[in-house]
């Protein structure tokens, strides 16, 4: 959910697991949580009293959304892909 709420600016919370753990930066485009109902309950709280953080960090994933995770800056990959699955050997 973290690219998808992002490229709108909304902040995510995420659990500190894979797949989060590569993209998420901690507490500069969104917040890795610790997998834990008391760490999520503080980390709800916190951001429900800290709207500037949530807005900042809402802005900062946008940005890394456009600039690392479009899916125009893997082109190449997904066109290599493609091309090795309908390319037929002769």
């Amino acid at each position: 959910h973290f690219l998808q709420y992002s490229v709108v600016g909304l902040p995510s919370l995420c659990s500190d697991r894979d797949p989060y753990i590569n993209i998420v930066q901690h507490d500069i485009d969104g917040i890795l949580v610790e997998n834990t109902y008391q760490a999520w309950k503080s980390e709800i709280v916190k951001c429900l009293n800290d709207r500037n953080r949530l807005s900042q960090m809402g802005q900062a994933a946008k940005q890394t959304v456009f600039s690392k995770h479009l899916m125009s800056h893997h082109g190449d990959s997904y066109c290599a892909i493609f091309e090795d699955l309908v390319r037929t050997e002769i």
